[in-house]
């Protein structure tokens, strides 16, 4: 857990923000909260243009700076240890657990793998190497067994190969292989949402009991106090401990060169 701290958000006007009211931008383009919440920013000083208070109808000019001061609760991560696969005095390779963001993104700045100094021309060679097809790459995912559907008449051409590796009684679960030949936003997930094969626990996919609970939960955090009032101890417990977000896919990255490759071990819940 990282301890709330205080940020300053920054931002240069956009174009289309030029001759606009303060308030009317940050309702428009940021989302993280209700337009009251906005206001009272504005009202309180912790949203200043050019470090100075402004009124909420105050119009932003092409060289205004817009500053936001946010207190961060960094959404918690998993304690799962970072394995080292590989390293040398060239090479860091490591299997991330699923959850943990790469570098600092939207609420994460500090519950990040690592700030990593990137050499450009490697970069670029393995950019090539991804393009191509010299780097492959499969994933093992563990999908329902029910049946949905989905609209797929606007979708774009994309292509996985599965293959079945095991069943799970128990949890009525199935442990899928699958290697994505093209890379489309999602598309695991929704090819096997459309062979009747969700992955366990997909919020956007899924149709379990599981999924249902979580996605109540999710609409409570974006509701008020008193809602939180309807649920037991014992459900937000019970919620907690299932580690929301994490959906049981799992990419087990397979890299070829000249005479090297990496492969991650399965995570714990794909091993027999």
């Amino acid at each position: 857990m990282v301890r709330p701290y205080w940020f300053q958000y920054r931002a240069r006007a956009k174009g289309h923000w030029v001759g606009q009211p303060l308030i009317r931008i940050l309702t428009s383009h940021f989302h993280r909260h209700p337009p009251a919440y906005y206001l009272e920013a504005v009202e309180t000083g912790r949203v200043k243009v050019n470090q100075q208070r402004a009124a909420p109808d105050q119009l932003f000019a092409a060289t205004d700076l817009l500053h936001h001061d946010m207190h961060i609760h960094e959404p918690a991560v998993t304690s799962e240890p970072v394995q080292i696969i590989h390293s040398s005095d060239e090479l860091v390779v490591v299997n991330k657990p699923a959850g943990l963001p790469c570098h600092e993104v939207s609420l994460y700045k500090y519950n990040t793998l690592s700030a990593i100094l990137r050499l450009e021309m490697n970069a670029r060679k393995l950019h090539m190497a991804i393009m191509t097809g010299q780097v492959g790459k499969f994933y093992i995912a563990r999908a329902e067994t029910g049946v949905s559907l989905v609209d797929y008449e606007k979708g774009r051409t994309a292509h996985t190969i599965f293959e079945h590796a095991g069943y799970d009684s128990a949890t009525d679960t199935s442990l899928v292989k699958c290697n994505p030949t093209t890379g489309r936003r999602h598309q695991i997930r929704a090819h096997l949402n459309h062979l009747g094969f969700p992955i366990a626990n997909d919020l956007l996919y899924g149709q379990g009991p599981l999924v249902r609970s979580r996605a109540e939960f999710l609409k409570l955090q974006q509701g008020s106090a008193e809602d939180w009032s309807q649920m037991s101890p014992e459900e937000l417990t019970a919620f907690k401990e299932s580690q929301p977000g994490m959906l049981p896919t799992h990419s087990r990255n397979r890299y070829r060169g000249d005479g090297w490759h990496f492969t991650a071990p399965l995570p714990s819940w794909a091993q027999a």
